[in-house]
């Protein structure tokens, strides 16, 4: 197949003026098959034509092929890659590497396709990039993969320390986030207006026994913060308050203050911390704990310690796995284990492949419908996870009661359909009904439970 079969000259002007394929490509992993196959048919091709010396009208191609390259940096290079490929990709590796060594100029198309392939920052040389002028595409894949690396590692000597990590298990999952920060993201997504905690929570959950906490400055910790882009929609959205994100690893933390600085926001701050280790000498007016406690030993103990530092009248936001709602990521579980697969960057390129190409239907294929599948550290964390503890909304209950909380409400867009099913429960909390809710709608939590709850 020829670049030209894929799109014509006119084709191809419309789609580099295109703002929102763009946007697309350069914000946030791609998370369709359909659409991943075409970039990843472009990309195969642009490297197969730059190869052969057949590329015409390489500038042409620059912005496409330049945003390609900032989709698989986002993806952390999830894409499938041939055998053919990767030897075509050594040879324009080792063709730049040695060009940078020279002092000599590299072709900006040659440097995007690459790009695709893998992280600038990996060159030896590659700071030669930044002092060279170059087109506009060229200078955005420089600034995502040589100088954002190049910022975080100088960030992440500085960051401070507030726990030792002992836990066996807390140690396994730092290490996992060091090598694979959690998620990658460009743009962020936040709500739309700032509002007092007080004011979101009513308009939230209309009718729950929520019972205001008042409108001062609260003070927000952010058990489990990864990247950053949770704890950076938190501040954004509860301007008033101060807000600390810890997590356990360097890698993910660097990102996250890089991504706050860019920012300018004043009211966030960071720490390297394990949840088992925090003690109580500091309590908070919320806890926000989104998909970390289920990758914790024993979750019930982390969130018990995450409760003892809310505050009377306080609020936690919970994120948890739901069993029922994860039954085709077990199935696709013990397929891999029985085959005695296991974590690797080839592995995950090689699976991603096969249950693509089942059909649809398939268990193993509806592993595709989570938007997981579709970053390399994402689908490590879905498949691979060295912990990973799945609850149900009668185990949340019995929590609540024994540790003394008030339900106030998942976040989730089936709320009018619950209403409808159960009219009877106008502030939507009653536990049992959502229970049986889910057992009729298995896909209702497919992402987490996400959920409020306020210290009685």
């Amino acid at each position: 197949m020829r670049l030209n079969d894929l799109f014509s000259a006119g084709d191809l002007t419309a789609l580099n003026g295109d703002g929102l394929l763009d946007a697309l490509l350069t914000t946030s992993p791609v998370t369709t098959v359909a659409i991943e196959r075409v970039f990843t048919t472009v990309r195969r091709t642009l490297l197969n034509e730059l190869d052969g010396g057949a590329l015409e009208a390489p500038e042409m191609w620059l912005p496409l092929a330049s945003a390609i390259g900032q989709q698989s940096f986002l993806n952390e290079y999830v894409f499938d890659i041939t055998g053919e490929e990767n030897a075509q990709v050594q040879k324009l590796r080792d063709g730049v590497a040695g060009a940078l060594e020279r002092g000599e100029a590299v072709a900006p198309i040659k440097v995007a396709i690459l790009a695709s392939y893998l992280p600038l920052h990996t060159l030896p040389g590659a700071d030669h990039f930044e002092s060279r002028e170059g087109p506009e595409p060229l200078r955005a894949l420089i600034a995502q993969q040589i100088v954002n690396p190049r910022d975080e590692q100088a960030i992440r000597p500085t960051i401070e320390r507030l726990t030792a990590i002992e836990d066996d298990v807390s140690e396994k999952v730092r290490q996992q986030y060091e090598e694979n920060p959690y998620p990658r993201w460009s743009k962020l997504f936040a709500e739309n207006q700032a509002l007092p905690i007080d004011h979101y929570i009513g308009m939230r959950f209309p009718g729950a026994p929520y019972k205001a906490i008042g409108n001062g400055t609260p003070e927000i910790l952010i058990a489990g913060c990864g990247t950053g882009m949770h704890a950076i929609q938190r501040a954004l959205l509860f301007r008033q308050a101060n807000v600390l994100a810890i997590d356990l690893s360097l890698s993910s933390l660097s990102y996250a203050i890089r991504k706050t600085k860019e920012l300018g926001l004043t009211n966030l701050s960071y720490a390297q911390a394990d949840i088992l280790a925090l003690d109580s000498d500091r309590t908070f007016d919320v806890v926000d704990s989104s998909g970390v406690l289920h990758h914790l030993k024993n979750p019930l103990d982390g969130w018990r310690r995450l409760a003892g530092l809310v505050r009377p009248s306080g609020l936690m936001h919970i994120g948890l796995y739901s069993a029922t709602a994860r039954k085709d990521i077990n199935a696709a579980r013990d397929y891999l284990a029985k085959q005695g697969r296991d974590y690797s960057i080839p592995e995950v390129r090689k699976l991603r492949a096969e249950f693509s190409g089942r059909p649809d239907g398939d268990q193993l294929h509806n592993i595709t419908q989570f938007s997981d599948f579709f970053s390399m550290s994402e689908c490590r964390d879905l498949l691979f996870h060295v912990q990973e503890h799945q609850f149900t909304i009668p185990q949340i209950a019995t929590f609540l009661a024994e540790a003394g909380f008030t339900f106030l409400g998942f976040e989730t867009p089936v709320r009018a359909s619950y209403l409808h099913q159960f009219p009877d429960d106008k502030a939507a909390t009653d536990l049992a009904n959502w229970a049986t809710f889910e057992s009729e709608n298995p896909a209702t939590f497919a992402q987490m439970y996400q959920f409020w709850i306020q210290k009685n």
